[in-house]
């Protein structure tokens, strides 16, 4: 990672161990559609500064569609339905490198879902 190369398994370890905010996610992981969906978003203005929770929808600065992101799962949180998406960055960023973008109709989902989308077909 250090020197611009991809993540390992390293970089993503599976804890032995239990507790809420690990089981929410995993839950979150598993209600996933069929297969992870490699997607497109908006890099919001302040995106590197996120640590949790829900991401604000307005906080999005709605350009150029220019990162790129997994996206994993769905899920709600405090009433508010979000994507979880994982982030190429690392554990450090975000929720253990996972980040939640709003979801739904009344929502613009900082771009995800809304451009470029691609799947792997299981055969």
């Amino acid at each position: 990672m250090e020197m611009g190369g991809l993540e390992s398994e390293t970089d993503y370890p599976i804890l032995q161990s239990h507790s809420l905010a690990n089981s929410t996610l995993a839950r979150s992981r598993s209600n996933c559609l069929d297969a992870p969906i490699t997607n497109s978003t908006v890099k919001a203005s302040n995106f590197q500064a996120y640590h949790g929770g829900v991401m604000k929808d307005d906080l999005c600065n709605y350009g150029q569609i220019n990162h790129a992101i997994l996206l994993v799962g769905y899920g709600t949180e405090d009433g508010k339905p979000y994507w979880l998406a994982k982030n190429s960055w690392d554990t450090t960023f975000g929720e253990d490198g996972y980040i939640k973008f709003p979801r739904g109709d009344n929502y613009d989902s900082c771009g995800v879902m809304n451009d470029f989308m691609a799947s792997p077909i299981l055969a």
